[in-house]
């Protein structure tokens, strides 16, 4: 079960690649909303009274992702899907960059524990944020690589 001390990142992959093949189901709904419940509990003053801060972005189409940020909480999501969603699937086909503010900085995704480091200019590549999902939930990783919100996926 993500969220257990002792999951590993294949564990995340396994589960979230099973939740994904059967998305009609609506599991992965689930799934999403109980990882972002914990973000929520575990990030309570950010939810509470963080601002919002739309995020730049460099993009072909820059209307077909929504960004931006609570602190250091960092949200992505494609607008319009259907028309960029890859064969077979729910990976979206994104072009671009998305500019967090946080430059050389390491985060993690809440919803898949993958890693994700900004570059200099604080940037992501969008097909580097929806790898596995088609929304990104970032937050900043310790020194440790523990994410520093919502407990390990």
């Amino acid at each position: 079960v993500p969220g257990d001390s002792d999951v590993t990142a294949e564990r995340c992959a396994a589960l979230l690649a099973e939740l994904l093949a059967a998305w009609p189901d609506g599991r992965i709904k689930l799934y999403l909303t109980w990882r972002l419940l914990q973000l929520r509990r575990a990030r309570a003053e950010t939810f509470a009274s963080g601002g919002y801060r739309p995020l730049r972005l460099d993009a072909p189409d820059p209307d077909a992702v929504v960004a931006f940020a609570r602190d250091d909480v960092v949200v992505a999501v494609p607008r319009l899907v259907r028309a960029r969603l890859e064969p077979g699937g729910l990976s979206v086909n994104a072009e671009g960059r998305v500019f967090t503010g946080m430059p050389r900085r390491t985060l993690r995704n809440v919803l898949d524990g993958r890693e994700v480091v900004a570059d200099a200019d604080g940037a992501i590549a969008l097909a580097t944020a929806f790898a596995t999902l088609p929304v990104a939930v970032l937050t900043a990783a310790d020194a440790s690589g523990e994410a520093t919100s919502a407990g390990n996926v």
